[in-house]
Parts: C-alpha cells; sequence; structure tokens
C-alpha cells in the first residue's frame, strides 16, 4: 500500500506534511505557530505531477498511479498478490499466474471439477480442507471445514482479487438416510487462505458417525460468458407461461403466475 500525504502550512507559510502535523501536536516545527488546515498549492501541483507504478507492479500491473490522484485502483488491481493455499508453500503472484503454479507444482493436492456439475468430497476429518480446481479455467477455490459446537462448518471460498467480487454461486449437500442439508450462497474472494476464513454463511452439519462425511458440490459462474454471446449475437424470442427464481439471499421463492 503506497502512503499519501498533503502539504499543510502555517501562517508563516513553513511547510508540514499532514502525516508528522499530529507528531508535533499541530505547532510548526520552525516558528512554532499553529498549523491550519491550509494546503500549500505550489507542493499539491508538484504532487500531482508525480506518477509512480502501482505497488502491484511487479506481479504485472503496469499501471500508473497519480500521488495525490484517485487511489481506487489500488483497492481494484486484478494483479493484487494471492497466496498458494498450500501449507508449506510460500508461492505469491496475481490469482491467475497462482492457477498456473498450482496446476503445475500441486497437481495431485487438488480435486478438478467443471462449472454447473455436480460433484462429491468426502471429508475424512474435522478442520479439513481442500482446494478445488476448475477444469478449464483453473481457478482456485477452498473447501473449508471449521469445527464448531453444534457440528462442521463448512463453506466455499474463491482465491482472487477483491475487484471481481462475488463471481461465483455454490451448492453444498449433505445427504443421510433421513434427511438432507442443503448451503445456496456465494463464494467470497481472498487472497489469503487461513483457518479462520469462514464467512457468515456456512452450512452446518450435526457430528455422525466416524463415517466420511460425503458432499455433494457445485460450482456456477454468476454469468457465463458465453451467455453474453448469446444475448447479442441471437434474436431471442421468450413466451414466458410461468418462472420460478429461487433468491440465494433468504433462500425464499419469488412465483410469477401466468
Amino acid at each position: 500500500m503506497i502512503s499519501f500525504f498533503v502539504a499543510i502550512q502555517c501562517d508563516n507559510g513553513h511547510i508540514v506534511c499532514s502525516t508528522c502535523c499530529p507528531k508535533l501536536r499541530n505547532k510548526c516545527h520552525k516558528c512554532s505557530l499553529h498549523i491550519s488546515s491550509k494546503r500549500c498549492k505550489a507542493i499539491d501541483n508538484l504532487l500531482q505531477s508525480i506518477e509512480m507504478p502501482c505497488p502491484n507492479a511487479k506481479h504485472g500491473c503496469r499501471e500508473k498511479i497519480s500521488y495525490t490522484g484517485n487511489r481506487m485502483h489500488e483497492e481494484e488491481c486484478i494483479y493484487v498478490p494471492c497466496y498458494c493455499p498450500l501449507s508449506g508453500c510460500d508461492f505469491v503472484a496475481s490469482s491467475e499466474v497462482l492457477s498456473n503454479h498450482f496446476s503445475n507444482k500441486h497437481g495431485d493436492s487438488q480435486i478438478k471439477f467443471s462449472y454447473g456439475h455436480s460433484f462429491i468430497v468426502s471429508l475424512k476429518s474435522n478442520g479439513e480442507t481442500f482446494v478445488l480446481q476448475e477444469e478449464n479455467d483453473g481457478k482456485l477455490f477452498i473447501l473449508n471445514n471449521n469445527t464448531m459446537i453444534l457440528g462442521n462448518a463448512v463453506n466455499i471460498c474463491c482465491i482472487g482479487p477483491n475487484s471481481s467480487g462475488s463471481e461465483y454461486s455454490y451448492d453444498i449437500l449433505a445427504r443421510s438416510e433421513i434427511c438432507k442439508l442443503k448451503l445456496q450462497s456465494f463464494a467470497k474472494n481472498v487472497q489469503r487462505f487461513t483457518l479462520a476464513t469462514l464467512s457468515s454463511e456456512f452450512l452446518v452439519i450435526p457430528f455422525r458417525s466416524s463415517e466420511p462425511l460425503k458432499l455433494e458440490i457445485c460450482i456456477t459462474p454468476m454469468v457465463p460468458p458465453i451467455f453474453f454471446s448469446l444475448f447479442f449475437l441471437l434474436p431471442i424470442k421468450v413466451l414466458l407461461s410461468s418462472c420460478v427464481l429461487n433468491l440465494y439471499s433468504n433462500s425464499s421463492v419469488l412465483q410469477i403466475p401466468k
């Protein structure tokens, strides 16, 4: 993170940076006069002409940041460093490079899956986590399994920059002979996975026998890229007789009658 400061001055024109002003108790270090909030326009103009590379330049970002300009880029940069989720590996890179690293170096440590297709994961112990990797784009996800008083708390997060927001929804289904529990939620983006990476949405599965707990999982992109291609390239006629929309946020069902 780049640190920015503003040049302010006392009534005699002595310049002090905004970060040092509190340390000086708002008194000028040269004449001891009170330092107001009056900015020095000459220094401001000088700083506005200065451009610096993005802090993520070493990870591939070529964006230049104005010293006094909008700092939004740092929060939205897609090259923000992401950490390898495998314990003992200290590899750090952008999410895209990290996906390639994981495929090449840890190919036997992930579970492959395809978007929109259900797959089974067996949890053999409490606190066990799994790295899930999509077969086509290599996107990395973490199946997080934490132990709580009531049972196992499971959810899924995505390794990627904050700028992309929640791009994926997922279903987790735990089934037994007499009942089933299901969570429908969105994958939170994280850059570093820890055992505490448990969002406010998770599925609690009561403790059962020592047999492995089998979860049926399905991960889906929020808006498949092919949808836009079909939408803009093909004329579409829709005859709507009825529609059922499942709202993930509150698990309610909205019905549009005929």
